[in-house]
Parts: C-alpha cells; sequence; structure tokens
C-alpha cells in the first residue's frame, strides 16, 4: 500500500490484518490526530497485552482425567435413572388391588356386624332382584337366602377376575420393558 494520508477506513483495516510495518508511521501519525482510532489502537495494545500475559494452558494430563471422571458419572447417572424396582410378590400386588382392599373390607365388615348386614343384604336383594326376594310362587325362604349368599360370594370372585385380568394386560408390558433394559 502506498504511504498516502491515511483516513479511518484505512486505519482498521490496517489494524485487522495485524499491524503491518510498512504503513505503522502513517498509522502512528494518524492514531495522533484522530481520537476514535487511537483509542481502537490502545484496546488492540492492551488486548495484545493481556492474551501475552495469558497463563499457559492446563496439562493435557489434567483434561484428560477430568473428562473421564465426568464420563464416569454421568455413566452411573443414567444406570441410576434405569435401574426399576424389583418386582413385587403375587401377594403384595393382590393386596394393592382395589376389588381385593373392598373384599377384605367387606369380610371385616361382615365379622363385625354381621347380622345387620345380613339384614341389609337381604332387603338389598330384594331391590336388587325386582321384587324376586317377595315372589309368592317358588321362591322359599331358603332359596332367597342361598340367593343372597350367592350375591356376597360373587363380589370377592368378580374382585379375583378383575385382578387376574389386569395382570395379564401389565404382564406382557412388564416383559417387553425387561427385554428392552
Amino acid at each position: 500500500m502506498s504511504r498516502a494520508a491515511m483516513d479511518c477506513e484505512r486505519f482498521e483495516r490496517w489494524l485487522d490484518q495485524g499491524r503491518p510495518e510498512s504503513e505503522a508511521p502513517a498509522a502512528s501519525a494518524h492514531a495522533a490526530t484522530c481520537p476514535v482510532c487511537a483509542a481502537a489502537l490502545d484496546a488492540a495494545l492492551e488486548i495484545e497485552a493481556l492474551l501475552a500475559a495469558a497463563p499457559p494452558a492446563a496439562p493435557p494430563a489434567l483434561t484428560e482425567a477430568v473428562m473421564a471422571r465426568v464420563s464416569l458419572t454421568a455413566g452411573a447417572r443414567r444406570l441410576a435413572w434405569r435401574t426399576e424396582p424389583p418386582p413385587l410378590d403375587w401377594w403384595v400386588r393382590a393386596a394393592a388391588e382395589p376389588g381385593v382392599a373392598l373384599a377384605f373390607a367387606l369380610a371385616a365388615l361382615i365379622t363385625w356386624r354381621g347380622a345387620a348386614l345380613l339384614a341389609l343384604a337381604i332387603r338389598g336383594a330384594g331391590w336388587a332382584l325386582g321384587g324376586l326376594a317377595a315372589a309368592p310362587v317358588g321362591f322359599g325362604p331358603a332359596t332367597r337366602h342361598a340367593l343372597e349368599i350367592t350375591l356376597m360370594l360373587a363380589v370377592p370372585w368378580a374382585s379375583l377376575l378383575l385382578f387376574v385380568w389386569t395382570e395379564s394386560l401389565v404382564r406382557p408390558r412388564r416383559r417387553a420393558a425387561a427385554r428392552v433394559s
């Protein structure tokens, strides 16, 4: 480049090119008369001084040691969230079913207040069967009681069937999840 008078645009280009020596006198003369370019030159010199005084890079062994430790920690975290609790015993799963809990509550009530519940069941069965319990022809008291007891036994049996059915729906998913992990 020529040694003609330097303007601000050429001064910026001179800074961006790494301050070549061929134009240094013209750039110094321009910086002495232009406060904006003088500030830019001071900033560039300060940046160079800071970069020259920067601490040396970390030793390569430190970087490898830190990365190995981080990868072990991340691997442990990945495994921690993937581990599933051990499967529960069948009797724990059965006791957690709402139908089984209802059957136990009903059995406790029958044991505690059996006579009152039997009278209530007789009235309820009569209402539910639409007058079957009060029908005059063909149904004596023994038949009515047999029907009521059958209805009382149907509730726990239906609960057991519901439990077996829900287990059959859940079991294939558990097996598929075990195969994936």
